[in-house]
């Protein structure tokens, strides 16, 4: 008897993971494994006191800070983390040639130009600018040290990328969003891809196609929802050859592989697959990774773990205070947890610091050099 029901468990077993596998192949253009934590560290905060008004998203490299400004006139502050002065500002906002209306630096960018730090920027429409951060601190201007432009992306998507990096040579590589074609059905809509173009919108050289195609979550016609439930914040690492993607619906870390083309999933044990988005409402879909940050060794990917529903709920905010640090062969290293919530969070790669900033603005500074002992 007992044989009989454990022959009746693997069979349900195989017949459920078969399933899942079924609808991972309809969607996922890669292989996936699945990953659990067993390390966890608790971390304790520095706070870190800046002297003047900043809002919204925050990169750190050294001593620098790039955060948005909250003011009318530029786009970025930018401060000395040591001092907390605000030691200067950039991207001018208006419709001159080297003016922005809209500037993006989720790409987390900076690249060395001999002695000066620069930051790659993107306006969200036609051109990526190479800011020289020092001289412009020097000169209290916006020091543009290289220019790319012919990439507007109205010419060929309906919309803006995801995300964009620049590569050496001249290439771009940019996430296009799930799009709608003609009609709401399956067939009517553009998965997600990677597009890696040679120095214009126009020439195209290679597609790394992520997702088969597009999900059609519960809400059918939610067109928003549709073209979000499969988002990610990603990076890339800093020789360029991975890129990470935490996607925010699905438990799941994905790691392009630039070179070879390779896509691998890294699913989170237990956690909701595509099959999920596919039968319940968005409400009850988990957040799980609304940020990440990475350097040449390891993947920090910030972890929610909380139903939508939840929030709406609790209107609460979506900030959390745990990390999950994957190397990039996907491998789960170690999941942290902050003693302070946060919305954002940027890791300094010279000094090994991860920088952290909650929905009140306040900032917070976590030592990470016991990873790289």
């Amino acid at each position: 008897m007992k044989r009989i029901i454990y022959i009746i468990f693997c069979l349900h077993f195989l017949l459920l993971t078969s399933c899942q596998l079924k609808h991972d192949n309809n969607y996922f253009n890669g292989s996936i494994e699945t990953v659990e934590f067993t390390k966890e560290q608790d971390l304790k905060g520095i706070p870190i006191e800046l002297n003047d008004a900043y809002r919204g998203a925050m990169l750190v490299y050294d001593s620098l800070a790039i955060i948005e400004s909250g003011e009318n006139d530029y786009m970025f502050a930018i401060f000395n983390v040591n001092s907390g002065n605000k030691i200067g500002k950039i991207c001018p906002i208006g419709q001159g040639p080297d003016d922005f209306l809209r500037a993006s630096v989720s790409s987390q960018q900076f690249q060395k130009l001999e002695d000066d730090l620069c930051l790659w920027v993107a306006d969200n429409m036609d051109k990526y600018v190479l800011i020289n951060l020092n001289s412009s601190i020097r000169d209290s201007s916006t020091v543009i040290s290289r220019k790319i432009t012919n990439m507007a992306w109205a010419k060929k998507w309906a919309n803006t990328f995801g995300i964009s990096f620049i590569l050496d040579h001249d290439y771009i590589l940019a996430r296009s969003q799930t799009e709608q074609l003609y009609k709401k059905i399956e067939d009517g809509y553009l998965p997600v891809t990677y597009h890696l173009y040679k120095g214009n919108i126009d020439t195209c050289e290679k597609d790394f196609v992520i997702y088969k195609k597009a999900l059609i979550p519960q809400e059918v016609n939610d067109y928003y929802w549709i073209a979000t439930c499969l988002g990610s914040y990603d990076a890339i690492r800093p020789d360029h050859n991975k890129v990470a993607m935490g996607m925010n619906y699905v438990g799941q870390l994905n790691i392009l592989d630039v070179e070879s083309g390779t896509l691998k999933g890294y699913r989170l044990k237990d956690a909701n697959d595509f099959k999920f988005l596919t039968t319940h409402p968005q409400a009850s879909c988990t957040i799980y990774y609304p940020n990440i940050s990475a350097d040449e060794k390891f993947i920090y990917a910030h972890y929610n773990g909380r139903k939508i529903q939840e929030l709406i709920d609790t209107k609460d905010t979506d900030e959390s205070a745990i990390i999950h640090v994957y190397d990039w062969e996907g491998n789960p290293i170690v999941c942290l947890h902050t003693d302070k919530r946060f919305a954002n969070m940027s890791f300094e790669p010279t000094q090994k610091y991860l920088y952290v900033k909650d929905s009140n603005q306040d900032i917070y500074r976590y030592d990470m050099n016991f990873l790289y002992k």
